[in-house]
């Protein structure tokens, strides 16, 4: 047993030797270095969250002060209103609104006819625009057609 202890203990150096060697010794070093930052920050960040804790506890206490003033104020302002009518007289009562006598209808204003005016004929009706070829082409209809439903249409309203 006491062989297999002295082999532990020469694994054990040889193990310390290597993270000697291997640059082992100088993470560790930096692991602590980061380790003792980041305790830092988090101090630092508790500092920060407990001041804005407090100030907003102490922005809710002024805003609930506030709120009990305006209510007190408020209340104050009830009774002054409850007390007010007595001292006010009441304003005297509007007379009552009598109808007004009935008017004779003022007469009616002379009506003027107008004479008709002349109305003027057109001697020609306007000759009518032909569809442009798109568009007889769109209704599928022949333009000679088109022109004989006119004319009869022309002759029909004369």
């Amino acid at each position: 047993m006491a062989e297999k202890k002295e082999v532990q203990f020469e694994n054990i150096k040889n193990l310390g030797a290597l993270l000697k060697e291997n640059g082992m010794a100088a993470l560790l070093e930096k692991l602590k270095s980061y380790e003792e930052s980041l305790a830092a920050v988090r101090k630092s960040l508790a500092e920060k969250a407990k001041a804005l804790t407090e100030a907003r506890l102490e922005r809710e206490k002024e805003e609930r002060e506030a709120e009990a003033r305006a209510a007190e104020a408020a209340e104050a302002a009830a009774k002054a209103e409850a007390a007010a009518p007595e001292s006010v007289p009441e304003p005297a009562p509007e007379p009552p609104v009598q109808p007004a006598p009935a008017e004779e209808p003022a007469p009616a204003a002379p009506v003027k006819h107008e004479e008709p005016a002349a109305q003027e004929l057109p001697a020609e009706e306007p000759a009518r625009e032909q569809p442009a070829p798109a568009q007889q082409s769109e209704t599928g209809r022949e333009p000679a057609r088109d022109g004989a439903r006119e004319n009869h249409r022309d002759a029909c309203a004369r």
